[in-house]
């Protein structure tokens, strides 16, 4: 990301799949690269998740900033663009996932409910 001047962030649905991929992405030691999860070669090669992963849209964004904060790099950034991926729908938030997937508590939720993963049980985060 520092070397580019660019990154993108993808707002995932609220799904099982998505909170698997997620999961993937968020531990530090995997013994594959999470990109091998993406389904698509192509944007596996771009480094861009898909509508496979249940991406609701992706934020195309330039580096403003970023900032170390003891273990964590925060970044910042302006958006140039936004890929839409989600069905009719779903960007009206009244198909399933539609507010799109958030973490907290040790867990994966929606809108006051949680997510569980579709490779079965709770979403291990890699934190614990």
């Amino acid at each position: 990301m520092t070397a580019s001047g660019a990154f993108t962030v993808h707002v995932l649905r609220s799904t099982p799949r998505a909170a698997h991929v997620a999961s993937l992405f968020s531990k530090a030691k995997l013994s594959t690269s999470p990109w091998e999860s993406v389904r698509d070669p192509r944007l596996r090669e771009l480094g861009l998740l898909g509508r496979e992963e249940d991406v609701l849209y992706r934020l195309r964004c330039e580096t403003y900033r970023s900032v170390q904060i003891e273990d964590h790099q925060f970044w910042v950034g302006r958006v140039r663009g936004v890929d839409l991926l989600a069905e009719k729908e779903q960007e009206e938030g009244n198909g399933e996932g539609g507010f799109g997937l958030m973490y907290a508590e040790g867990m994966f939720r929606d809108v006051g409910k949680e997510v569980g993963s579709d490779e079965g049980g709770n979403v291990d985060d890699g934190s614990g």
